[in-house]
């Protein structure tokens, strides 16, 4: 793919309000929903590259995906783990230590997201302090949808032929289930579905199906495009200033930064394919 500025531009956007909103910076209670952003523009690039793939060479090399996510993942994962664990070691009270290195041993199998769901709804160990890895939830959600994916891909367009048209009429399905487990599960097991693949899987799908869809939006007008985009970063940002007493998440209410990043994902496209 071409190199996208205004990816880098949303992804900046993400990153800022979750920095703003783990320094407790007044006005930004709701940017924890940066993750939600980054959900859907990976779901997005990630597509993105499958299908180029698949269109190019007719296959997909499974191998050679997971060799990408390998290179690209874990030499920085693997150094912020044993600069955690050191750290830890020296300023961690001993009694934290054993649940650092469970967590830490989970997040290396990209599993961790089930730790904190299991211990946010066990009445023992509810009340414990933050993980010293707390953020790798995210980023073990990612690689579980991506366990899927490709080889779902590569099942769905079997035959080579309405390639996108498959790939959004499963993407569309995912999203139309995972959403639908999150609005009912976010209230009855506000942990797992806050921590869970089944109740985030749409918004990486929704990221997935733009990404499939994309060729259907290369005629938009460059002012449909811009009016798209600014709508798109400026549902982001009210997401980000007023979402401070949201109580249940993510339930329904993530639609909202979730269905925004996809205008500014569509505005941007003009620029990789104009």
């Amino acid at each position: 793919m071409q190199h996208r500025k205004d990816i880098e531009g949303l992804r900046a956007i993400a990153v800022i309000a979750v920095l703003l909103f783990h320094f407790d910076i007044p006005g930004f209670g709701g940017g924890y929903v940066g993750v939600d952003v980054f959900f859907v523009i990976s779901g997005y690039l990630i597509t993105s590259l499958l299908i180029n793939e698949r269109e190019a060479n007719g296959r997909i090399s499974i191998r050679d995906f997971y060799a990408r996510r390998a290179r690209r993942l874990l030499p920085i994962s693997v150094a912020v783990l044993a600069v955690t664990a050191l750290a830890s070691a020296i300023w961690l009270q001993p009694t934290r230590l054993s649940a650092l290195a469970n967590d830490i041993m989970a997040a290396a199998a990209f599993s961790v997201n089930f730790v904190f769901a299991h211990r946010g709804t066990d009445y023992l160990q509810a009340a414990m302090e933050p993980s010293a890895i707390q953020h790798y939830w995210s980023l073990a959600v990612e690689e579980q949808f991506y366990m899927v994916w490709p080889g779902l891909i590569a099942l769905v367009t079997l035959g080579g032929k309405r390639i996108r048209h498959k790939i959004a009429i499963a993407m569309g399905l995912i999203v139309i289930v995972s959403f639908a487990l999150s609005a009912t599960l976010t209230s009855a097991t506000p942990s797992w579905a806050y921590f869970g693949l089944h109740t985030r899987a749409w918004e990486l799908g929704l990221g997935a199906l733009l990404a499939a869809l994309a060729a259907n939006t290369a005629n938009l007008s460059p002012t449909i495009r811009a009016t798209l985009g600014w709508l798109g970063v400026g549902g982001i940002i009210v997401s980000v200033l007023s979402f401070a007493d949201v109580v249940a998440f993510p339930g329904t209410i993530a639609a909202v930064p979730v269905i925004a990043t996809g205008p500014a994902l569509i505005a941007g496209d003009q620029v990789a394919n104009g």
